[in-house]
């Protein structure tokens, strides 16, 4: 079953969530252009959907997205990942970023995020990222195919 975020309350917003509780997977795809308060809404919304389990792995899709994150958002991604800490701690997130500025934003997310913690992989490819948490394993540090 498949989520927009943010339809409930009639918005627009291009972020949208899928919770795949036999592969105990969080999935999400980001499209267009997506402010940091609907991407910070998005990551405590998913969290919060009763079918989300603490341990459950993430796959992030970011290949339609238009603008990465901005740098000074960085912190602002860390923390709301703090406040939700009782739900993704030890959880694996595998951001596909094929743009080299997006790819780049998530490598610096996932060095931040390692004090959550939360394990950060990014990829150019999706099926590279579900290979990734498919394996179970920690892989490799990042994809550096970009």
């Amino acid at each position: 079953m498949r989520k927009e975020a943010g339809l409930e309350r009639g918005t627009n917003m291009p972020i949208g969530y899928e919770v795949d509780v036999e592969r105990r997977r969080l999935v999400v795809s980001l499209s267009g252009r997506v402010s940091i308060e609907e991407m910070l809404d998005a990551i405590r919304s998913s969290v919060a959907d009763p079918r989300f389990e603490s341990g459950f792995d993430v796959l992030s899709d970011h290949t339609k997205l238009a603008t990465p994150i901005a740098p000074g958002d960085v912190p602002r991604v860390i923390q709301c990942l703090r406040s939700v800490a009782d739900k993704v701690a030890g959880a694996r997130w595998a951001v596909v970023a094929p743009s080299a500025a997006s790819f780049g934003m998530m490598r610096l997310i996932g060095v931040q995020a390692e004090a959550v913690p939360i394990e950060i992989r990014v990829f150019g490819e999706v099926a590279d990222a579900e290979a990734w948490l498919a394996s179970g394993e920690a892989g490799p540090r990042d994809d550096d195919s970009i």
